[in-house]
């Protein structure tokens, strides 16, 4: 049975994100988060607190992926206790665009 995830992405990210998708055997509920929030990590960390906390209570998730780096801390001290929560370990998004860090470092 596909398991079923909320995912909460960086909009940046969309066209890679969708095309996974489309090849995976498993269900996303997605929200698209606006790159400009990248400006203002508080507003950021604010956001997606917001959409982490939206899961809460619900039966039907497997878990909640964050399609973020740190980026500016705006991912930091991100917790919900009731339901996994996966984030990647990278600095930014641009790694995650770039396959790792390490080619963003030579980038």
């Amino acid at each position: 049975m596909p398991s079923r995830y909320k995912l909460i992405a960086c909009d940046v990210l969309r066209a890679e994100a969708e095309a996974l998708m489309a090849r995976s055997p498993n269900r996303f509920e997605v929200e698209w988060v606006e790159l400009g929030l990248h400006d203002e990590p508080p507003k950021l960390n604010a956001e997606l607190r917001r959409l982490v906390e939206t899961c809460r209570g619900r039966t039907d998730l497997d878990a909640v992926l964050l399609l973020f780096g740190l980026c500016s801390n705006g991912t930091l001290d991100l917790e919900a206790p009731w339901i996994p929560l996966a984030v990647p370990k990278v600095h930014d998004c641009i790694s995650l665009y770039l396959g790792s860090a390490k080619r963003y470092a030579e980038e």
